[in-house]
């Protein structure tokens, strides 16, 4: 899978970003931060597309996305 669309997105360290933000992240809690572009969308949802395809993405898992070591957003998979 090479993106993602999550709702319910928790932006942490800022407002809704209005903007495509480079970060990097993680859908299962063993998976290592890959890269990842957030791409804002209406409705408390977003897009994330991966700079890799990623396996094993379902939705209602949650994707939790880094700035180095901080969590900035989060979200619940609703198409995967």
């Amino acid at each position: 899978m090479k993106s993602l669309i999550a709702k319910d997105m928790n932006y942490i360290a800022f407002d809704n970003p209005g903007q495509d933000i480079k970060l990097k992240a993680r859908t299962r809690y063993s998976q290592a931060e890959v890269d990842a572009i957030l791409i804002p969308l209406e409705d408390e949802r977003a897009r994330v597309e991966f700079n890799c395809p990623q396996a094993f993405v379902a939705p209602g898992q949650s994707v939790v996305l880094y700035y180095d070591d901080l969590v900035v957003a989060g979200g619940i998979i609703e198409e995967a």
